[in-house]
């Protein structure tokens, strides 16, 4: 994205926050509570940390910015990582043990396939729409 937006690149997109997630999220793997308790916390850390500026530039994972910050994806630590514990303990919920408790869950084919092919659909949609984007600029321009 450098080179498409230099002013506005990602600093720290959706891929880099999975890369930091999911090994903290495996932490609390089988321990709902505590998963619950530091999801609280951390998304009240990301509402403490998101109405704060620095002048540093090196603390925008956790989600202290600048005050002219900016990125066209972002995602910092706090408080996404509230989402992924939420969404950990949802799954031990529906998903005991690598089964669906609710059997109908476990038979609706796109569900599974979305689940089994999450990043690859990821990394395939961002240059489609990126063309789709760039074409209808180019008609609109020719348009005009």
């Amino acid at each position: 994205t450098f080179f498409f937006a230099p002013q506005d690149f990602v600093k720290f997109g959706v891929l880099h926050f999975i890369g930091v997630a999911v090994p903290i999220v495996y932490l609390f793997k089988g321990k709902k509570k505590l998963a619950i308790l530091t999801a609280v916390f951390a998304f009240l850390i990301g509402r403490y940390f998101g109405a704060m500026t620095t002048n540093e530039f090196f603390l925008f994972p956790f989600g202290i910015t600048r005050a002219d910050f900016s990125s066209l994806d972002y995602f910092p630590i706090f408080p996404w990582l509230a989402v992924s514990l939420v969404g950990l303990v949802i799954g031990e919920i529906l998903y005991g043990h690598g089964k669906a408790r609710i059997p109908a869950l476990g038979k609706v084919k796109a569900l599974v396939f979305l689940g089994k092919h999450s990043l690859l659909i990821y990394l395939v949609h961002q240059p489609i729409l990126i063309l789709l984007i760039l074409s209808t600029l180019g008609i609109m321009r020719i348009a005009n």
